[in-house]
């Protein structure tokens, strides 16, 4: 109202009061009267000398701080990049909500979400041996030495199967069996079945190999969804889970934003790190081709996911110059170059940081501390071929004890490097009574119980000389039940190139030969003491003298019998007899 409207003004009567007609005096007086002793209305406006201190924005109650969730892409090696993103936001004070990734988005969002202190996740990365772990190979001093024997041959690393009248191949050209346990002593055995109630909620990518769909791990084990996200096609075994098998998450969500926007937060922190797609004159050879076919898949489920995005979102796409998913040695280089790439956006992420007091609290909450894990029960998974309760008997011992994981591992490496297994791994499962139960999943080999192999040799002399060999190898797995296995068969084709003198016009005279090695050797089978194995001593028996130096006779056939189990029901020995055809074609294992 206009102040010539106002009554009472600074305490002094407004001329215009005495120009008012009588009436309308008394009307205003008796409403003003009413408002005063009754509190109708609206209270006056208060006078310069009473008004109540000024209140500006800092001292009104801070709204709540935006839920920051955090997306993390997968990319192979390139994922390393991950490390100093997260390194970064800490660095920024900017607290996580909750996690999402793809392979190697996974892995490490699902490590850091655990509780694992990213400098701690920096230096196991940089200190791994990844030449090791993806030649899939076992420690060599694991190796028994009736296996190693094969190593004075030159056969291929590869193996193939021959089953049911059909060639068996791996399912992925690298064993993951180091790789398994790497993933496990990083996720620290987390057993909390629902990862929302992980100290960061996390949700891991996956991709149905049978129906191309994609899965979402948001509870079980948590090894176990890294190691499914991150199974590339081809490369890795797939991982066996329910009903189904699983592959690497990127193939179908690379991205995964639907699973956090407007769930568990409300601005998204994108990080991609996959490969580009390649230019025209970038696509070479074959394998250009594959790789561009499979680029052209992710990059379209990317900018499906893109599209969920909003204005207040923030992608980050970290340059990254040469480096490619295979670069496995260089985590500290792609974790600077993850850093450079969020402090390039400061300005952008300032406004999502915290007080120290608030962030301090976080990390609280994050940080959660190891407790020993006591084994209760011990379960071991049937197989199709090796004898369960070989390794049964290696884990029992556990029970009642403190998991020693390290020592674990141990055994684990010990049993898979026998060469019986695809993979052993395993879980520690919470029962309804509150026990735990560690349970030991071994896979026996896809291309079991018959394994071929070959290879080839080439030797050249200073005369000129030089001899080209093909070898040929078929070891049958698991003979009898207490983990006889038996080379077969094993020739080698020779062939000798003889030089002539450099004025002769002539070809080379080329000679070739079929030289078996050993005829039907069933030579190398290796059966157990019976103080090696659960096998009770009435089970065993032993028949003729064990000497190698009767099988290696040069001139006569000689035959050696070995511990082995007899036969159920029946007195005879299923041991097995060591035929020699000549000289050093046979001996004892």
């Amino acid at each position: 109202m206009p102040d010539r409207h106002v009554m009472a003004h600074r305490g002094r009567i407004h001329p215009y009061w005495f120009c008012m007609p009588l009436p309308t005096r008394f009307c205003c007086f008796f409403v003003s009267l009413l408002m005063v002793v009754g509190g109708w209305g609206l209270a006056a406006p208060a006078m310069a000398d009473d008004a109540p201190p000024a209140t500006g924005a800092d001292s009104r109650p801070a709204p709540p701080r935006p839920r920051v969730g955090l997306v993390l892409g997968g990319g192979g090696a390139r994922g390393f990049a991950h490390l100093g993103v997260i390194a970064e936001l800490e660095r920024m004070r900017i607290p996580v909500d909750c996690i999402s990734g793809a392979s190697a988005g996974a892995l490490i969002g699902g490590f850091y979400a655990s509780g694992q202190p990213i400098e701690a996740l920096k230096k196991a990365f940089a200190d791994a041996d990844w030449d090791g772990m993806l030649a899939g190979s076992p420690n060599r001093a694991d190796v028994p030495f009736s296996a190693k024997r094969d190593d004075f041959v030159n056969y291929f690393n590869m193996r193939f199967g021959f089953s049911d009248g059909q060639l068996r191949l791996p399912r992925g050209a690298i064993n993951s069996q180091e790789i398994d346990l790497f993933i496990r002593s990083l996720a620290r055995d987390a057993r909390v079945p629902d990862f929302g109630k992980l100290p960061i909620p996390f949700q891991a990518m996956a991709t149905d190999l049978i129906t191309g769909q994609p899965v979402t791990f948001n509870s079980g084990d948590l090894a176990t969804a890294l190691r499914a996200s991150m199974a590339v096609p081809g490369l890795f075994e797939p991982v066996d889970y329910k009903d189904t098998l699983l592959v690497d998450g990127g193939l179908a969500r690379q991205l995964p934003i639907e699973n956090l926007k407007n769930q568990c937060a409300d601005i998204l922190i994108v990080v991609d790190v996959g490969t580009r797609a390649l230019k025209k004159d970038q696509i070479r050879t074959v394998f250009d081709v594959i790789a561009q076919s499979t680029n052209i898949g992710v990059q379209q489920n990317v900018a499906q996911q893109m599209k969920l995005l909003d204005a207040r979102d923030i992608v980050i796409r970290p340059d990254l110059g040469q480096y490619t998913s295979a670069d496995f040695s260089a985590s500290r280089e792609l974790a600077e170059l993850g850093q450079q790439a969020i402090a390039r956006r400061r300005a952008d992420l300032a406004w999502l940081s915290v007080g120290e007091d608030e962030y301090s609290a976080w990390q609280r909450h994050r940080d959660v501390p190891l407790t020993p894990v006591i084994v209760d029960h011990v379960k071991v998974q049937k197989t199709r071929i090796a004898n369960p309760t070989l390794l049964a008997a290696d884990v029992e011992p556990l029970v009642g004890k403190p998991l020693d994981t390290e020592a674990f591992h141990h055994t684990l490496r010990a049993r898979y490097a026998t060469g019986d297994y695809e993979r052993l791994n395993y879980s520690l499962i919470e029962d309804q009574d509150g026990s735990t139960t560690l349970d030991v999943r071994a896979e026996d080999r896809a291309i079991a119980p018959n394994v071929l192999r070959f290879g080839m040799g080439l030797a050249g002399e200073t005369e000129g000389d030089s001899t080209f060999n093909l070898y040929f190898g078929h070891t049958r797995r698991w003979v009898n039940e207490a983990g006889a296995s038996g080379a077969t068969a094993s020739c080698s084709a020779r062939t000798m190139v003889c030089a002539r003198s450099s004025t002769s016009r002539l070809p080379p005279i080329r000679t070739t030969s079929w030289r078996p090695a050993s005829v039907i050797t069933i030579g190398r089978i290796r059966c157990t003491p019976p103080t090696e194995t659960s096998l009770p001593s009435s089970a065993w028996q032993r028949r003729g003298p064990r000497s190698s130096t009767a099988a290696r006779s040069a001139t006569t056939a000689k035959s050696v019998w070995a511990w082995c189990p007899a036969t159920t029901g029946s007195s005879a020995t299923l041991a097995t007899r060591i035929s020699s055809t000549g000289p050093g074609s046979g001996s004892a294992a």
